[in-house]
């Protein structure tokens, strides 16, 4: 079963053999709350948490995304984390650049009870909202070499603890169901296109 690394944000504390992860001063502050997977992600493998407990009062809530960097106690935040990818409310932050409006699902909007996910499938960071494929982002290149990117949890703002759910296989593979929208960051890499293709 999946579970976090021990190496953390500073105000995070672990309990069910670090499988769940909790800010142990969210009353008096919304930040230092790094969570990072124990492994890298294998190629196929869904890191997925559930928001246990919701701490009002506080801008944002959980962010999640991949990291090549290697655990680190020493960031605030998962969204300015370099070599990154990280779901950010509605925005995503690719290597420290915002790109805002992103998703259709807002992630600060995520309340007790709901799951997060994320995977890297064949290049492909994907993003889980309560076992729903929610993007499937392609960007070249990513963070890092596939066998080397980390799952990066913030247990930040008005979220206060997460747990590892133990589902480690993405429910809906890329390209099935309605859920999947075409990221304008697809086609936005390069300007180069076939002869026959109109940008709009």
């Amino acid at each position: 079963m999946s579970a976090f690394h021990s190496i953390c944000g500073r105000d995070i504390a672990f309990s069910r053999r670090q499988r769940t992860a909790k800010r142990r001063h969210a009353r008096s502050g919304f930040d230092n709350g790094l969570a990072f997977s124990a492994q890298p992600l294998r190629d196929g493998e869904l890191f997925e948490v559930c928001l246990d407990e919701v701490q009002a009062g506080w801008p944002g809530s959980i962010q999640i995304g991949v990291t090549a960097l290697e655990p680190t106690p020493d960031c605030p935040l998962a969204s300015s984390l370099p070599r990154s990818s990280v779901a950010c409310g509605r925005s995503l932050v690719i290597n420290g650049q915002t790109f805002s409006e992103h998703f259709q699902t807002d992630f600060d909007g995520l309340g007790r009870g709901d799951r997060v996910g994320v995977a890297v499938i064949q290049s492909r960071v994907q993003f889980y909202v309560n076992g729903v494929l929610v993007e499937a982002v392609t960007r070249s290149p990513l963070p890092g070499p596939a066998p080397r990117l980390r799952a990066v949890v913030d247990v930040h703002g008005c979220c206060s603890q997460v747990s590892v759910t133990g589902t480690n296989t993405p429910p809906i593979p890329v390209g099935s169901g309605s859920s999947v929208r075409s990221s304008e960051l697809l086609f936005a890499a390069s300007p180069r296109c076939g002869s026959g293709v109109k940008r709009s």
